[in-house]
């Protein structure tokens, strides 16, 4: 007691021993905590100093490093023991292996076993490293001449990450080795992104995977080799949908989803995009868009085609136009408004119509629903919109059929089927019924009457002028909901500005027959008249079988009827005290008609059977 010499068994001694820990070989090792030492205790019973330099105020690292004042100790699963050092407030570890000085970056030492191991990620000459085995004055050492030799390897990237998925990227490895990359896939080896990458040796390769993917560069030199990764981030332009908020033009940097629709780049935000085309299997070359704001909408002057025949339109203060060298095809389109634009639109045809009304409250004019267009194979601007005259519109134009949604919060309409690229918008407008109120087609209607005669339903239809119109055709319908045409097309004077007048026979003798024309257009646009209707007081007589009168065990009861016009069909059953206890309708396709009908659930007694056809009702009784 009161020394700290090494020795064996009782010829050793201790002063202050205040922690202990035993390693898996039977090695005891504790803490000396008046002698600023830590001591190993051999199975055998050798007592050595093992750590400390024996004074307190030593608290340096190193082979010969001093703990000041220990008080515990532990030993982890490597070998390595751990020292609580009380006075210099420091957990330190002594290690049995050491090497100086540090090995090339990608090597390591074990200070438990005092193996190296690991791949060099640098290159190094020739240099001298010493390992040293062993404890405070007990160590050996060893020398170890050696350099480190290999690949080198670095990676770069073409693009600005992240990019859009149908944007082909170029990874490039500089190296001194053969490289090699994986995953194959998405990866080509020209720019246009068409051949393949097969795995053989490339310092270059092209990318255009669909989401984003790490890709491996491997190189290898002799028996060394290093790999090293780079990240293809790509981005979905949905996220980026916006509603423009100023004009503006020229944007042309594309940017496609995964559903096969191109949006394109806000001119002066890359992460922005604020106008679709889903062009399939179109061929485009050379598109940009413009896209025009207004802080209001497009008022056009009202006009007239005759008494009481005001028409006017309001147009969205927001249009587009795309330009392109050609386009083959046809592609969908997108485009992106603010519903406040649709809004403040109605709300100026309202405030139009409504001083329409007050100053002629005979006016035929209707409001419209809001209606698109665009103008074809002309730039949608001031000068094409200065050709429309209340809502009547320039031949160089075309209504569009919408389909509406929203992304990321921005709302869309979605024109299909579009074969040659301009511009339009959309608007509301009012006019008489016979020119449907709208976006007017080139027709001024002057009337439209309809006479029922011994050889049929006469109509007769008149315009004061026609621009750009084809043909005309008769619909006609017994119920106001199913049409039919009824004419072949009847030629139209394609450009007039007389009185122009047409007529048609139809040998139709129904009780109730409704009328209406469709004006086609030369190019394809279409619209419908007012419709009329043809009533006659009572219609042909028809013929009448129920049977059997008294029912019979199959409980079946039937209903022929012959010589029937093709207006509706009405067969309904009572009871004795008038309660209806059945009703069916029919439209009928033909000048005859059977029926048959189950009375299983019917009670015995008497019952009224009434059919009607046009204005002929005839009833019959039958017995159960």
């Amino acid at each position: 007691y009161g020394t700290n010499i090494d020795g064996y068994a009782t010829s050793a001694s201790f002063f202050y021993p205040t922690g202990i820990t035993i390693d898996k070989n039977g090695n005891l090792y504790l803490v000396d905590e008046a002698s600023y030492r830590v001591r190993k205790i051999t199975p055998q019973g050798y007592v050595i100093s093992i750590g400390g330099s024996g004074s307190y105020s030593s608290n340096s690292d190193g082979m010969n490093g001093g703990v000041g004042q220990p008080q515990g100790i532990a030993i982890d699963t490597a070998g390595n023991l751990i020292v609580a050092d009380a006075y210099t407030h420091r957990i330190r570890k002594i290690s049995k292996f050491y090497v100086t000085p540090s090995l090339p970056s990608g090597l390591s030492l074990n200070t438990a076993s005092g193996a190296i191991s690991g791949s060099p990620t640098a290159i190094t000459s020739t240099a001298s490293y010493t390992v040293s085995a062993g404890y405070y004055n007990n160590v050996n050492t060893t020398n170890l001449n050696f350099s480190t030799n290999g690949p080198t390897l670095s990676l770069s990237q073409g693009l600005i990450a992240p990019k859009c998925y149908n944007m082909v990227d170029s990874l490039m490895a500089t190296s001194t080795g053969t490289v090699t990359w994986s995953p194959t896939l998405s990866l080509y080896t020209n720019s246009g992104g068409t051949t393949a990458y097969t795995g053989t040796s490339n310092s270059k390769v092209f990318s255009n995977p669909k989401l984003t993917t790490k890709y491996y560069a491997t190189a290898t030199l002799g028996a060394c080799s290093r790999i090293d990764s780079i990240i293809d981030s790509v981005k979905s332009p949905l996220g980026g949908i916006v509603l423009a908020t100023s004009s503006l033009t020229g944007a042309n940097v594309q940017c496609q989803d995964t559903n096969g629709w191109t949006y394109y780049q806000h001119p002066s935000n890359s992460n922005q995009y604020i106008f679709g085309i889903k062009k399939g299997s179109a061929s485009i070359i050379g598109e940009s868009i413009s896209l025009n704001l207004n802080s209001s909408p497009y008022y056009i002057t009202n006009s007239s085609n005759g008494a009481n025949q005001e028409h006017g339109m309001t147009l969205i203060g927001r249009d587009w136009n795309v330009t392109a060298s050609s386009l083959t095809g046809a592609v969908d389109v997108r485009f992106f408004y603010d519903p406040a634009d649709t809004s403040a639109a109605k709300t100026s045809r309202d405030d139009s119509l409504a001083s329409v009304i007050s100053g002629n409250s005979s006016t035929l004019a209707i409001a419209s629903k809001l209606e698109w267009f665009k103008s074809v194979n002309l730039p949608y601007d001031a000068t094409w919109r200065s050709s429309i005259i209340g809502n009547k519109f320039p031949p160089s134009h075309i209504k569009l059929s919408p389909t509406f949604g929203i992304i990321s919060g921005v709302n869309f309409v979605e024109f299909s089927g579009i074969t040659s690229f301009s511009g339009g918008t959309g608007g509301y407008g009012f006019g008489s019924p016979g020119s449907g109120g709208g976006v007017g087609l080139p027709v001024t209607w002057t009337g439209f009457d309809v006479k029922t005669t011994e050889l049929g339903n006469e109509l007769e239809w008149k315009t004061a002028s026609e621009q750009n119109t084809d043909y005309f055709e008769v619909e006609a319908s017994y119920d106001s909901r199913q049409w039919s045409v009824v004419s072949s097309q009847l030629p139209a004077a394609v450009n007039s500005a007389d009185m122009r007048m047409y007529k048609f026979s139809h040998p139709d003798f129904s009780s109730f027959v409704y009328y209406r024309i469709k004006q086609v257009d030369i190019d394809g646009a279409f619209d419908y008249s007012a419709i009329k209707l043809a009533k006659r007081t009572k219609g042909k007589d028809f013929q009448l079988s129920v049977y059997p009168m008294k029912i019979q065990e199959n409980n079946l009861l039937n209903i022929k009827l012959t010589s029937i016009d093709k207006s509706l069909v009405k067969i309904k059953i009572y009871s004795l005290t008038g309660t209806m206890i059945y009703q069916s309708t029919f439209l009928p396709i033909s000048n005859s008609l059977f029926e048959q009908i189950d009375l299983m659930n019917l009670h015995s007694g008497i019952y009224f059977v009434e059919v009607s056809n046009g204005q002929w009702i005839e009833v019959v009784k039958v017995v159960k």
